[in-house]
C-alpha cells in the first residue's frame, strides 16, 4: 500500500512538473522587454562622447593618416580607436571620411557594438 502511494505521489509531481515545463516554454516565445543589467548596457542605448581617432579596419588601433587614408581609399571600411586602444566598428562611414587619421571628439551611441555617430568634431 505505502509503495503505490509513493509512486502515486510520484506520478502526480513528475505531471505537474511537465505541465509547468510545457507552459514555461509557451510563455517563452512571446517577446516580452528585458530589464538592462549594468549600468554599460544602459549607456550603450544613450548618446555619450568618445574621444579617439579615425583608422581603418586593418589598420586598426595603428593609426597612420598616411596609411589610413590609402585604405580608406581602396575601399577599407572605417573604425574608431577609442583612446584606451579599443576598436569598434561605425555604422555610418561617411560621418568620418574627412577626418581619416585624425584625433576627434564623437558623439554617438554604441548599438549591436558598433558606433552610430551623430557628430565629429577634430581635437586641435
Amino acid at each position: 500500500m505505502k509503495k503505490r502511494i509513493s509512486t502515486l505521489v510520484l506520478a502526480s509531481l513528475l505531471f505537474s512538473i511537465v505541465l509547468a515545463w510545457g507552459d514555461n516554454t509557451k510563455n517563452s516565445d512571446k517577446k516580452s522587454p528585458k530589464p538592462a543589467t549594468s549600468s554599460a548596457a544602459a549607456a550603450t542605448a544613450a548618446t555619450s562622447n568618445f574621444s579617439g581617432w579615425v583608422s581603418d579596419e586593418q589598420c586598426g588601433a595603428r593609426v597612420d593618416a598616411k596609411c589610413n587614408k590609402l585604405c580608406y581609399s581602396k575601399g577599407v571600411k572605417l573604425v574608431f580607436v577609442s583612446s584606451d586602444k579599443k576598436v569598434l566598428a561605425v555604422t555610418n562611414q561617411d560621418s568620418l571620411k574627412n577626418f581619416v587619421g585624425q584625433q576627434v571628439t564623437i558623439q554617438g551611441s554604441l548599438q549591436n557594438g558598433a558606433l552610430m555617430i551623430t557628430s565629429v568634431k577634430p581635437i586641435k
